[in-house]
């Protein structure tokens, strides 16, 4: 790697030039960076950018917090604190672009609308969460996979209206014998790929 290669962007921190005495430490490090009072304080578990503004990003981290940036201004729009372990997937929903997707190692599926973020929505999970997508054919559809192997598919309109949790999930399927790692529908209606832990 370029060692004079720098970030473009660098979301939720304070970049600050590093004095040097002479020009050898100068050209070894040229920024520091620190973190800003937005920052996450914890690793950074997931990203997923909205198809509607190219600037809206959503991340979630080890700090249990799920944010919503502002990638044109370099800012942190808001901070959603309802998951009590680390938020592993975040997505935002294909067609309606106010409502977010998110999955956590707190075994809960979070349903959110970022306009009423008092306003959560929950449907459990069997395990941790792994891995968390929309269905590209069903947008009222979406897909979790944890970390004892099995994939579920949850109506969200049944999560939103706070069914019984019984009739949230629309099947489950045993994908892997330990953690389904990822799961992703395909171009053809009814197909899944999923990666586990077992190769």
């Amino acid at each position: 790697m370029d060692p004079n290669m720098e970030p473009c962007l660098v979301l939720g921190e304070r970049k600050k030039k590093k004095t040097a005495k002479n020009k050898a430490r100068r050209k070894k490090a040229a920024f520091e960076v620190t973190p800003g009072p937005k920052a996450h304080d914890g690793p950074v578990l997931c990203l997923h950018g909205s198809v509607f503004n190219r600037s809206v990003l959503a991340s979630g981290s080890g700090d249990n917090m799920l944010k919503v940036w502002d990638v044109s201004s370099n800012a942190c729009v808001h901070s959603y604190s309802h998951h009590s372990n680390k938020v592993q997937c975040v997505r935002w929903h294909p067609t309606e672009q106010a409502v977010l997707l998110s999955a956590a190692f707190d075994r809960r599926l979070g349903l959110l609308d970022v306009r009423q973020p008092g306003q959560v929505a929950w449907a459990p999970l069997a395990a941790e969460a792994e891995s968390a997508v929309w269905s590209r054919h069903r947008p009222f559809e979406c897909l979790t996979s944890v970390d004892n192997g099995f994939l579920t598919c949850y109506d969200v309109r049944k999560v939103a209206n706070k069914s019984p949790p019984e009739e949230m999930a629309l099947w489950s399927m045993q994908a892997h014998d330990v953690a389904c790692t990822t799961v992703q529908d395909t171009p053809a209606p009814n197909c899944l790929v999923t990666a586990g832990l077992d190769g």
